[in-house]
């Protein structure tokens, strides 16, 4: 995933009902931390060079996608002194793991919200990256949208990820 996020078209042929879930599950999870709801900010961008960390969580099931959250380092160490009680250290294995968390505890309430609308899905394992203008490329099957969050401890990104196929498009393997 690029830092220098656009809003991409294909947004609108994700399926609403999983944008929907991940929106939720977002700023759920982000007012049990904070007690504030990030408001999304379309057609903005975060700058590219500057250093993040993200946690990435496969989906696999009746919707195959994916889901990057991505930090800023400001952003990330202002969330581990919300949500761990101190501060982190940006280059720690701490912060590591706690990227991983997060998207963790995003995924697994998409998982609940999803499955209350009839859609089965499991979780992979997170997967952390850190570094400065860090991407994260996906095929030219599948499409995207790059969701900007702004807080009062700065702006983050969620990145949505779907196959193009008609899984990916919101019909169930039932229905093949």
């Amino acid at each position: 995933m690029s830092l220098e996020l656009e809003r991409h078209e294909a947004a609108h042929s994700l399926p609403a009902n999983l944008l929907e879930a991940a929106e939720e599950s977002l700023q759920k999870t982000y007012w049990s931390i904070c007690g504030d709801t990030p408001q999304r900010e379309d057609g903005k961008v975060l700058p590219r060079d500057q250093f993040a960390v993200s946690g990435m969580i496969s989906f696999v099931g009746d919707i195959d996608w994916a889901m990057v959250l991505c930090l800023p380092r400001d952003m990330a160490v202002a969330l581990s002194e919300r949500f761990m009680g101190q501060a982190i250290d940006f280059d720690s294995t701490d912060m590591n793991d706690l990227a991983g968390e997060l998207a963790n505890i995003i995924a697994g309430d998409v998982k609940a919200r999803l499955g209350e609308r009839g859609i089965d899905v499991d979780l992979s394992l997170p997967t952390v990256v850190k570094g400065r203008g860090v991407e994260v490329f996906f095929s030219d099957e599948v499409q995207t949208v790059n969701l900007l969050f702004q807080a009062r401890e700065g702006a983050f990104v969620m990145t949505l990820a779907a196959p193009t196929s008609p899984i990916g498009a919101g019909q169930s393997r039932e229905e093949d």
